[in-house]
């Protein structure tokens, strides 16, 4: 059977800052490299946990967050 997982941000996470975050090349790539499954692809909860997202400070995070927008906008 397949579980499936909801991935929500917390107080400490601006959730802005974690689309950019899944966004960016980096998470991406490492998603990719942990896929498993041939018709139904998946990921493993464990593999999740390990994602390498810095979360500095939800202030940081929103100015990040703030600053990506603008970049996509033009």
């Amino acid at each position: 059977t397949q579980d499936t997982a909801r991935l929500a941000p917390n107080e400490k996470v601006d959730q802005r800052y974690l689309f950019w975050a899944f966004s960016s090349s980096e998470v991406k790539n490492w998603m990719s490299k942990r896929i498993k499954g041939v018709a139904v692809t998946g990921i493993n909860l464990g593999d999740i946990k390990e994602l390498p997202i810095p979360l500095p400070p939800r202030s940081e995070q929103k100015r990040i967050a703030d600053i990506l927008d603008k970049a996509d906008a033009i």
